[in-house]
């Protein structure tokens, strides 16, 4: 069988082969768009991860000033010192009121 530019196979096969290149086009125009997208979005992350470096970087310089469990105990401590010195004193000053008040008729 001889093949004619008319011949409804060879009009078949050219509308099948268009049909294939319009899916391709669109297909490499997908993936594009993919691309172009994961690049914004990685380009975003990574301004994201520079900000929090920065972040991380202060709090590491800034650390001195932090207030630690141990200067919380310490500080603790002594307040806990100074309270029992007053409850002393004013121990000392009830036990001298009261003797006053013993010497008094």
């Amino acid at each position: 069988m001889t093949w004619h530019r008319n011949d409804t196979r060879f009009g078949f096969e050219r509308h099948i082969r268009g049909a294939t290149a319009v899916i391709m086009v669109g297909l490499i125009g997908w993936v594009g768009k993919t691309v172009n997208d994961l690049q914004t979005g990685v380009a975003a992350m990574q301004v994201d991860i520079r900000n929090l470096g920065e972040r991380v970087a202060e709090l590491r310089v800034g650390e001195p000033d932090l207030y630690r469990r141990s200067d919380a105990a310490r500080d603790m401590q002594h307040l806990l010192t100074r309270i029992s010195e007053f409850v002393e004193s004013v121990r000392d000053v009830r036990h001298r009121v009261d003797a006053i008040e013993r010497q008094q008729p």
